[in-house]
């Protein structure tokens, strides 16, 4: 009975322990993954330990340690239930992240964390997928020396506001799009891009944004996620659509076109690339090095450069037509001589 005792202490302050090491005293600020839940993961920090939660259909990767779609990883927990339940007693609960747009995380390495310039509560973090934007819970802010959520008296570097009370206007890089719902965080909806198949959308409160896929995949619309080639049911006119392609309004463009099917113009003075539509607007594809648009096809391919030039007149004049003077030829009548018969 005694031996069963201490077995048992033994077995709980082994318990304790564990639940210790997962409930944040851990000496050094660490990412782990959570214990049960493949969408969430630890923030481990010296005063403070934060659950987050990856944003909708991403999972947190234990290799590279950020938020990934499920294609990239397989999900493994620990499966410990009891000690989960022990260690969610000291553990400050976060918000779930949100994928957003910001251009900084293309000159970071994968996993970078960095505070938000204008609410020092929030921080980014660099995944595959984009930038993810998190929440610190409750009252804390992001402590750039330690990259972790931390207690307000301990943040030294914050020099902008608190938790915002009201979102800002669509971002640089994002365009409104009815399609996506305002003030709405709890699910995400993704559209495929008008202009290419390794890019799509992402809704971001009545914003679309812009995401491009990893090197080699392509978006599907089918599956909501970047797959390799073959997976995927878009299919671009061009193989090398222009990134960063401005766009006009185009009087010949439908404003509501089939995205699967787009209206392609050719250009009206070379044939190394051409128009495409996407309601309303126009903009410039170039070809590959080498190739022309065929408008019949409406693809790039190696052949010959027929313009369509484009003839301007003076709104005064009337165009006119040169055309070569013909001379009606005369026949000057001729007769024929008539001789007089002679009577002998």
């Amino acid at each position: 009975m005694v031996l069963k005792w201490v077995l048992g202490v033994f077995a709980f302050t082994v318990g304790l322990q564990h639940v210790a090491e997962s409930a944040g005293i851990c000496g050094k600020a660490a990412i782990r993954r959570h214990w049960s839940d493949c969408r969430k993961f630890v923030e481990c920090g010296e005063e403070t330990t934060v659950v987050f939660q990856c944003p909708e259909r991403s999972f947190f990767n234990p290799v590279t340690l950020v938020c990934d779609f499920a294609m990239y990883h397989e999900c493994l927990v620990e499966n410990n239930v009891d000690l989960g339940y022990l260690a969610a007693r000291d553990l400050l609960e976060a918000k779930p992240g949100r994928l957003v747009m910001n251009s900084r995380c293309n000159e970071l390495q994968l996993g970078a964390k960095f505070v938000n310039p204008e609410d020092c509560s929030q921080f980014y973090h660099c995944s595959p997928s984009g930038p993810m934007l998190f929440q610190c819970p409750g009252n804390l802010l992001f402590d750039s020396r330690s990259n972790v959520c931390n207690w307000p008296q301990k943040v030294e570097d914050c020099s902008g506001p608190g938790p915002a009370d009201a979102e800002s206007e669509c971002a640089p890089d994002c365009i409104p799009d009815n399609r996506c719902p305002k003030d709405c965080h709890l699910d995400f909806i993704f559209l495929p891009h008008p202009g290419s198949c390794s890019s799509y959308l992402a809704c971001e409160n009545g914003c679309a944004c812009s995401r491009q896929c990893e090197k080699g995949l392509y978006w599907s619309n089918r599956l909501q996620r970047c797959v390799p080639r073959f997976e995927s049911e878009c299919e671009d006119p061009d193989p090398l659509p222009c990134p960063d392609c401005k766009v006009d309004l185009d009087e010949r463009c439908p404003l509501d076109d089939d995205p699967d099917n787009p209206t392609l113009l050719p250009l009206p003075d070379r044939c190394d690339g051409y128009l495409k539509c996407h309601e309303g607007y126009v903009c410039v594809v170039e070809c590959s090095d080498g190739l022309n648009f065929n408008e019949e096809t409406g693809q790039c391919e190696d052949g010959p450069c027929v313009t369509t030039p484009t003839i301007l007149t003076s709104p005064s004049e009337d165009p006119t037509t040169e055309t070569t003077p013909t001379t009606t030829p005369t026949t000057t009548p001729t007769t024929t001589p008539t001789t007089t018969p002679t009577t002998t």
